[in-house]
Order: C-alpha cells, then structure tokens, then sequence
C-alpha cells in the first residue's frame, strides 16, 4: 500500500509540475523541484513495492527534500509580488 501511495503521490507532483511549467502562475524554475520530486517519489513507491521499508535510499531522501523546496518556493511566490501584477486584491480598477 505504502508503494501504490509514493507512485500516485510521485505522478501527482509530475502533473503539478507539468502545470507550472502551462500556466505561469508560479516562476518557471519553480517546477524543476515539483518535477524533480514526482521522478523521485516514482522511483522510491517502485523500490518500496519490491524490497519494502529498508532503510534511507537515495530516492526517498530526493523526493522529501526536493518537495519541500517546491513547497516553500510556491509559498513564497504566493506573496511576493511579481513584475506585470497589480498586487492589489485581484479586482479591476476602472481607468479613464
């Protein structure tokens, strides 16, 4: 159970991935780590379905650091304000 979770958890990183690198709604380099991550993840869920929890592998290690870096740059993203955004509160403002 622990390896189909990795996989699914690894494939959704992917996608997350997949998505910043679409929408620009995030600084592109932000995706290397989502990506980064869900390789990982996959890698770790396959070596955890064949030999199970045995110990720290390199993927594992990977996966978790990678992820957070994702996780901590997409928080930091959220609130600094970025070239081309109003930074108000997202509504439009009339202009003459």
């Amino acid at each position: 159970m622990a390896g189909y979770y990795r996989i699914i958890f690894g494939l959704t990183a992917v996608l997350i991935g997949v998505a910043v690198v679409r929408a620009r709604a995030l600084p592109r380099w932000t995706a290397a780590p989502a990506l980064l991550s869900g390789v990982a993840f996959v890698a770790d869920g396959v070596n955890v379905s064949y030999h199970g929890f045995v110990g720290a592998n390199p993927a594992n290690l990977i996966s978790l650091a990678s992820f957070v870096l994702f996780a901590v740059a997409a928080t930091v993203a959220a609130w600094w304000p970025r070239a081309g955004r109003s930074g108000g509160m997202g509504m439009a403002v009339d202009t003459p």
